[in-house]
């Protein structure tokens, strides 16, 4: 398997299988594990010249971030070498966008809309890692190939569109949600929290917040020099002590809170009398 193959199939397998035909390369898709990051060093992947020194050295570098984005800087800043290994790359990924667009638009997929005719980018984001200009670059030209080549063949553009937004959006909200952890935002945690779910840890945190603020209003206002305080603060038991007020047993209304009945054995602060007769 040569190295375009390598760098190509993976793409593909994004349709259904019945359509790419490469059923037996899913296993190598799906297993793409993380590589190592050694030293950068362009021995790694190409020669003097830029031409890529074994079938794998261009699929690594696309799969290490770094070097990836290392080699794209050095070609935006004129390194022949770096130029050439990354126009192999670019190469590829315009012909992966090719095909998947002559996929797409087969009569096959035209005909019915069948679940594996329509493009599975996630296989894109395995396969790239990086989230860098050299990265965006090269989904990019994937994007802009399948766009041209799919209109040229009749695709929709409203189906275009959303294909290539879906490719483009992959960086986008990587890089947002990246932002987002590392901020650790309030808000972030509420959206976690009504998306995944509200744990107890939550929700005692929530009651013991709330208690306090309960307990803060109680002390203020037994503190607030405008409101008069009774001695008696309890009521005693027996159904000769504990008042009535018509229809049902309620605590006294605002004008009368002072009116209290003292407890045995307990002195009281005598209250100003109020108007109306109980």
């Amino acid at each position: 398997m040569c190295w375009f193959r390598l760098l190509f199939l993976p793409l593909v397998l994004g349709l259904s299988s019945i359509a790419t035909g490469c059923t037996e390369d899913e296993p190598y898709v799906r297993s793409l594990a993380p590589v190592d990051e050694p030293p950068f060093a362009y021995e790694l992947y190409c020669d003097e010249r830029g031409q890529p020194v074994n079938e794998e050295a261009p699929v690594l570098l696309v799969r290490r971030p770094s070097h990836l984005e290392k080699v794209y800087a050095d070609a935006e800043h004129g390194e022949a070498r770096a130029r050439e290994l990354f126009r192999h790359i670019e190469g590829t990924f315009v012909a992966s966008g090719l095909y998947i667009a002559d996929e797409v638009t087969s009569p096959r997929c035209l005909a019915l809309p069948l679940p594996g005719c329509k493009p599975d980018w996630s296989f894109v984001d395995r396969l790239l890692p990086s989230n860098g200009p050299g990265a965006q670059r090269l989904r990019e030209v994937l994007g802009t190939a399948f766009a041209q080549r799919a209109r040229q063949r009749g695709l929709r553009n409203a189906l275009i569109t959303s294909s290539v937004g879906a490719l483009l959006a992959i960086t986008v909200v990587k890089g947002q949600l990246k932002g987002a952890a590392a901020e650790a935002s309030t808000e972030g945690r509420r959206m976690l929290a009504s998306t995944e779910g509200r744990t107890l840890v939550t929700a005692t945190s929530e009651a013991e917040v709330l208690e306090a603020r309960l307990l803060e209003a109680e002390a203020s206002s037994l503190e607030s020099p405008s409101r008069t305080r009774c001695g008696a603060t309890t009521w005693p038991t027996g159904s000769g002590a504990t008042p009535k007020w018509p229809g049902r047993d309620l605590p006294p209304p605002p004008g009368d809170s002072c009116r209290s009945r003292p407890s045995p054995g307990r002195a009281t602060t005598p209250c100003a009398p109020t108007s109306g007769a109980e």
